[in-house]
């Protein structure tokens, strides 16, 4: 996953140092990450691009390498909305990449993709395991690369720290069940390969795609009934608060992989909170 990622000048300081500074930095998220009251336009979420960019810049190779996918994980959302973006508004959307993290040979050639399809055999080319890309877009569009790339990001996640295993499940439980209350709100009929690594069997997310929600024997189960049904999301705050929960089990003065971890999902936390304030206001 890491060759994905950009290459950067390793810091000459340990990584103790950079631990230190996190909370000093954490106390500016409210500001730093807020939408911009001069453009109601305006999100936080390149605030927070902004800030994993300058991260990933203090990071050993170690650490790197260790929480490579979680920053590739982050950075799928803009590549996502590229693809979309190629299908719908054409131009536009080639100003997403250049300020990502991803590698810059990525960023120099998706943007040369006539449409969807050729970006996506173009990505294929740098993407592990990115045979499958294709044939995924022609059978069933954007949406099926995106399900793919997600599951091999979180499957990558799961194998690359034994530290951070119980972050990972977590995180792939998040992905599961919004899927799942996802496809059965919209009656979703097609097949879906549900992560594996989670706390619930992706053969019980399958039974209970298909209405038999009781055997996931989870507690959050009646959550994503109510999802469903009345079309509420509170489902996705509690799985992104059972994430950070899980985090802070594992959060250690001696486990430099877990505190960056955290704060990188505390700052996607507080950018997310913000945002869906910022538009609740706007809609008022």
């Amino acid at each position: 996953m890491i060759a994905l990622l950009a290459e950067k000048p390793q810091p000459t300081y340990p990584a103790d140092y950079l631990l230190a500074r996190l909370p000093a930095r954490r106390q500016r998220w409210e500001a730093v990450f807020a939408p911009r009251s001069d453009d109601p336009a305006s999100s936080g979420w390149g605030a927070m691009a902004a800030e994993f960019r300058w991260l990933y810049g203090q990071l050993h190779r170690r650490l790197r390498q260790e929480l490579a996918p979680l920053f590739v994980y982050f950075e799928l959302r803009p590549l996502f909305l590229f693809l979309r973006g190629l299908e719908r508004e054409g131009e536009a959307c080639r100003a997403l990449l250049p300020p990502t993290l991803l590698a810059e040979e990525v960023k120099r050639v998706l943007p040369q993709a006539r449409d969807a399809a050729a970006a996506v055999r173009l990505l294929a080319g740098f993407w592990p395991a990115g045979a499958a890309l294709e044939r995924l877009h022609a059978a069933g569009g954007p949406a099926a690369v995106e399900q793919e790339m997600t599951r091999q990001v979180l499957a990558a996640g799961a194998r690359s720290s034994v530290a951070l295993r119980g972050f990972w499940g977590a995180l792939i439980d998040l992905e599961n069940l919004m899927a799942l209350a996802k496809r059965r709100r919209w009656r979703a009929e097609q097949a879906f390969g549900y992560g594996s690594g989670g706390t619930i069997a992706p053969r019980r997310l399958v039974a209970a795609g298909q209405g038999a929600t009781s055997l996931l024997r989870h507690p959050l189960a009646a959550m994503v009934d109510r999802a469903v049904q009345e079309g509420a999301w509170p489902l996705e705050d509690v799985l992104i608060e059972r994430v950070r929960q899980q985090l802070r089990r594992l959060e250690d003065p001696l486990a430099p992989a877990a505190a960056v971890a955290a704060y990188m999902w505390g700052a996607h936390a507080t950018t997310r909170r913000l945002a869906m304030m910022s538009g609740r206001e706007a809609a008022a």
